[in-house]
């Protein structure tokens, strides 16, 4: 008998955003090949919760330019 998935509880929410955010959110999902926008929203927030998780651990975020090998450091949460 195949398993079923299990279902995550979820719950609606309306969201207000500008036009140009929604565009955003379109955009990374044809770039990524996410199913949907929220998929997109989704993936962000894992990724933000794991980057400042890794800076609370006192980790710093660097960005390095493969190209010229310059980094600079990414600021995720206000000081």
């Amino acid at each position: 008998m195949p398993r079923q998935k299990k279902r995550t509880e979820t719950v609606r929410m309306n969201l207000e955003i500008s036009i140009p955010t929604q565009e955003r959110i379109g955009r990374l999902q044809e770039t990524t090949g996410a199913r949907s926008m929220v998929e997109v929203v989704s993936w962000a927030l894992a990724t933000y919760e794991k980057l400042v998780s890794l800076e609370a651990e006192g980790n710093e975020v660097l960005i390095r330019n493969f190209k010229s090998n310059k980094e600079s450091g990414l600021i995720l949460t206000p000081m």
